[in-house]
């Protein structure tokens, strides 16, 4: 399985990206895991409890598991994925179910931040957007997703967001084998990535 991790800061259009790129990709040859589904599960707090959490640094997500459903889908064994709703802040009690693939597309904020997940993904991109539209779009789809009020969108990106953004996000740029700019979408980089992706899928079939 070839494994590949893309990352970038909050709103830096990594949906958008894995949605394109999975567009031209083969069906029934890739899956996608995204690490907003690996947050820890915070049932046990109260809804005002659960809006204190830092889902920006790297202690709010259950690395332990998405490290091991990883491992196990590089072993040919299927996972059940848990899922996340944001409304409410914690896991839902749905599963998603996730058979291998020769193509893994993982994508978060965080993912290098786990040093085991780190060294199992075989090529990085980092997504990178300018502060201000990644603002823009955060505060877009907190009010209109998320139901969040406007004043407590703005006081979580600064004192959460953006001070994690430069602290665990932003350095993974060094990190990574490809840097994008997001700050508008390129198609043609996207078709030239899925065909490199096409490319590794054939040979991971061979």
């Amino acid at each position: 399985m070839y494994t590949v991790g893309i990352v970038g800061g909050s709103a830096s259009g990594k949906t958008t990206f894995v949605k394109s790129l999975s567009d031209l990709l083969t069906k029934g040859k890739f899956q996608i895991i995204s690490q907003d589904n690996y947050y820890k599960d915070l049932s046990h707090l109260t809804r005002e409890e659960r809006k204190a959490v830092n889902f920006d640094h790297p202690e709010a997500i259950d690395f332990d598991l998405l490290v091991a459903h990883i491992q196990m889908l590089n072993s040919g064994e299927t996972i059940e994925q848990p899922t996340y709703d944001f409304k409410i802040e914690t896991r839902t009690a749905q599963t998603k179910r996730i058979e291998p693939t020769p193509l893994l597309i993982l994508e978060g904020i965080l993912l290098m931040q786990n040093q085991k997940l780190k060294e199992s993904v075989d090529f990085w991109i980092f997504l990178d957007t300018d502060d201000d539209i990644r603002l823009i779009r955060r505060l877009e789809r907190d009010m209109t997703e998320r139901g969040h009020q406007f004043d407590f969108s703005i006081e979580r990106y600064l004192s959460q967001v953006k001070p994690m953004y430069e602290s665990f996000v932003y350095p993974q740029k060094k990190q990574s084998n490809l840097v994008i700019s997001t700050n508008t979408f390129n198609p043609s980089v996207i078709k030239e990535i899925s065909k490199n992706l096409t490319s590794k899928i054939c040979e991971n079939e061979s």
